[in-house]
């Protein structure tokens, strides 16, 4: 699913208009039909008073085009217009003379003396300012959404909440309307998933303007939502006389003394994301674990006991994750500098190979086009630098990305798979899934899917997608968000695997 910004999102409908040749006003009547079909499922008629806010520009226009549907169907609406301007769009004018000329009041507010008293039973549709905004509200359009947001009113936002830009963080939290829902138009936006800006959003749902593919044709998207239909479109089907060397031979590299467990969890989920072989190359300490753990898995160990100091491959791999569990001995940091220099395989990065990476940066050129980094917030800051907000990571982390010819994670509830020229969003997942383990998991995932000849961006966006919905069905049947650890969503991946089979 696509993900426009602001220019992009004017540009779709200017070709929706043209294409099926209706005006604005007829758009906008359909935003508006849609946002009527939605609130009238949620909300009982009269069981509330309901209270719109409309700006004076295009989304004010939605506001007063829906509050002419609920009024015909029973509701009680009370409309009040924020004239932040004194030149509004002839779209809004268009609704606002419809809403008049049935008989209905238009309460104008002009400073804080016109805000009505909102009660917490109360509904409050915002209709202020829509993906449009580029500079700050004025200070008493300001406290007024600090007012709407104190009333503890249901605040429904329409597209998006008034005061949050598409391409900036705002000021403060007291400038943007805290929605409980937002029904935003055909496509989502970046800011809902964004960790700074997602707060303000609440639930979104997508509201229908009817458009059709070739309204879409000459925009060039680079950023997208991974959905079920995305994935279900990346899955190979396994062939019925196929077998385990088909599927390839994975090679997973870590383990250091008193972290072994973070192999043995990379080991088992690379298994069940579908790997045919998986060997494993740990330090000494690591052959009992291993052989007693996980009886699929073939063993190799260093000469040395307590990490690794000299990283040999007898034989050739289809994929290779590495640095779960290393650690950073010295010896260590050598035996992957060596290994850098002679591999030749796909290649996965986590945890401390990252870590060493970030010091050692020349290095960075040794890695195979389009290796995979799976780093948590800290690792990624140690990597590409510190950042000032949300926006600068996704900026600082696609440079880099596309510096190195790398596929870099960006962990977080919405996970993002960053390549050179896209970003990915993932839409699976909890906050159970922050423990331990949860990323040996991940990269363990990715790591088999990679051996399986799936190209690195599509192992990424396969691997965070099943990674989150394997948590998801966990907590869904078994587990809660706060007892869930890392094996759960091993022991989960099949059932997320089932949910594509055919």
């Amino acid at each position: 699913m696509k993900i426009l910004n602001a220019e992009q999102l004017r540009l779709a409908d200017k070709n929706i208009m043209r294409n099926q040749n209706i005006s604005s006003v007829e758009l906008m009547g359909r935003a508006a039909n849609a946002c009527f079909q939605w609130l009238i499922n949620h909300f009982n008629e009269g069981s509330r008073s309901i209270y719109i806010f409309c700006g004076v520009g295009n989304n004010g226009g939605d506001g007063m085009a829906i509050a002419k549907l609920l009024k015909e169907n029973g509701f009680e609406i009370k409309v009040f217009e924020v004239l932040f301007s004194n030149q509004p769009s002839p779209d809004f004018l268009f609704y606002r003379d419809e809403w008049t000329l049935s008989g209905e009041k238009v309460y104008s507010m002009l400073s804080e003396a016109d805000f009505p008293k909102v009660s917490s039973s109360s509904v409050v549709i915002d209709a202020v300012f829509g993906y449009g905004l580029n500079r700050p509200p004025e200070k008493w359009i300001q406290h007024l959404f600090s007012h709407l947001n104190e009333s503890k009113a249901k605040i429904i936002s329409i597209d998006v909440p008034s005061g949050l830009y598409l391409h900036k963080i705002p000021a403060t939290d007291e400038v943007v309307i805290h929605a409980n829902h937002t029904l935003t138009f055909e496509f989502p936006k970046l800011v809902f998933f964004l960790p700074q800006t997602s707060t303000f959003v609440g639930d979104w749902h997508l509201m229908s303007l009817q458009s059709n593919p070739e309204d879409l044709e000459g925009i060039d998207c680079q950023q997208f939502l991974m959905d079920e239909k995305t994935i279900a479109a990346l899955l190979k089907p396994r062939a019925q006389f196929s077998h385990k060397g088909t599927f390839g031979h994975a090679l997973l590299v870590g383990g250091s003394y008193g972290k072994m467990g973070a192999m043995l969890l990379s080991a088992k989920a690379c298994l069940r994301g579908g790997a045919g072989l998986v060997s494993v190359f740990v330090p000494g300490c690591g052959y009992l674990p291993f052989q007693s753990a996980l009886h699929e898995i073939m063993v190799m160990t260093d000469e040395a006991d307590n990490q690794l100091e000299d990283i040999k491959m007898l034989e050739k791999f289809t994929a290779i994750g590495i640095g779960m569990g290393m650690g950073q001995h010295p010896k260590t940091i050598r035996a992957l500098h060596r290994f850098l220099l002679n591999n030749k395989s796909m290649l996965l990065l986590d945890a401390d190979a990252i870590n060493i990476l970030a010091e050692k940066q020349a290095w960075l050129s040794l890695l195979p086009a389009q290796s995979i980094l799976t780093p948590h917030p800290k690792e990624l800051e140690r990597l590409i630098g510190a950042w000032k907000d949300d926006f600068e990571k996704i900026e600082k982390t696609r440079a880099f990305a596309r510096r190195y010819q790398l596929v870099i994670l960006v962990k977080g509830a919405h996970t993002l798979v960053v390549t050179s020229d896209e970003i990915w969003i993932n839409s699976t997942g909890n906050p159970g899934m922050a423990t331990a383990g949860s990323g040996d998991v991940l990269s363990g995932i990715i790591t088999g899917l990679l051996a399986q000849g799936y190209t690195s961006a599509d192992a990424a966006k396969l691997g965070v997608y099943l990674h989150g919905l394997a948590g998801d069905l966990a907590v869904s049947d078994f587990q809660s968000e706060a007892s869930l650890i890392a094996s759960d969503i091993i022991e989960n991946l099949g059932r997320a695997f089932r949910v594509f089979a055919k």
